[in-house]
């Protein structure tokens, strides 16, 4: 009630304008788990960047989280499925969890992962 809501719909123009992606979730307390809330929000930034960005851009995308994740590239699409928008031709389907020897931490796999898209 004290105008959070109206104050982040204020920056969209300006994000947008900045080239930037805004997405917006709403926390409900009582139903609503603010990890999960979070997850959604980065799981809905692939198919942004493939509407939003241009074959060029899609391409370096695609190619530096393959270079970064490397092998854990599995890692990121058991926790961002749409990460999958995002692979090469060259990217085998993801392990089972059982073939995955590694995991990344979620915190340090999404903090790659938002470098990688806004670079």
């Amino acid at each position: 009630g004290c105008g959070k809501t109206s104050l982040a719909r204020s920056v969209i123009p300006h994000v947008e304008r900045a080239g930037g992606y805004f997405i917006g979730q709403k926390l409900d307390v009582l139903t609503s788990s603010p990890v999960a809330l979070v997850l959604n929000a980065f799981d809905m930034l692939p198919p942004l960047v493939l509407k939003m960005c241009n074959p060029c851009e899609v391409e370096s995308i695609k190619r530096d989280l393959c270079s970064i994740f490397g092998d854990q590239l599995a890692s990121l699409v058991r926790l961002l499925p749409n990460a999958a928008l995002l692979r090469t031709s060259t990217w085998s389907s993801p392990p089972s969890a059982s073939q995955l020897d590694g995991k990344l931490r979620v915190d340090y796999t999404l903090q790659l992962f938002a470098r990688i898209i806004s670079s």
